[in-house]
C-alpha cells in the first residue's frame, strides 16, 4: 500500500517541472524496491520495472552533481542552472484578452 501511494506522490512530483527532480528522486527509491521485489519473488515483469528504474535515473542525470553535492558532500544544492538565478521582467506586463494575431506580430517585431 505505502509503495503504491510513493508511487503516485513521484508521479504526481513529476508533473511539475519544479519539483521534477524530487519526483524522480521519489520514483528511483521506490522502483528500486519494486524491481527488487519483482527479482525476488519472480514476478514477470522485471524487464519494465528495470526499465522504469533507468527511467528515473535518465530524469536524475543532467542534477546529479547537484544530488551528489547535497548527499554525499552535504553542500547547499544552489539553483538548477549552475549559476545564480536571474529573473528579466518584460517591457511590458501582457493583456489577458489580447488578441492571438496581435501578440503574433509583436513577437516577430511586426506590431509597432
Amino acid at each position: 500500500m505505502i509503495t503504491g501511494w510513493a508511487e503516485v506522490v513521484g508521479g504526481v512530483l513529476l508533473l511539475a517541472p519544479r519539483t521534477t527532480l524530487l519526483g524522480a528522486l521519489v520514483c528511483l527509491v521506490d522502483l528500486v524496491q519494486v524491481f527488487l521485489l519483482n527479482m525476488t519473488f519472480d514476478i514477470g515483469v522485471k524487464l519494465i520495472s528495470l526499465h522504469l528504474v533507468l527511467m528515473s535515473i535518465l530524469l536524475i542525470a543532467p542534477d546529479l552533481r547537484r544530488v551528489a553535492g547535497v548527499l554525499v558532500y552535504a553542500r547547499p544544492s544552489g539553483s538548477p542552472s549552475g549559476g545564480t538565478a536571474t529573473h528579466t521582467p518584460r517591457s511590458r506586463p501582457r493583456r489577458l484578452f489580447e488578441s492571438p494575431r496581435r501578440q503574433c506580430l509583436e513577437t516577430m517585431g511586426n506590431g509597432r
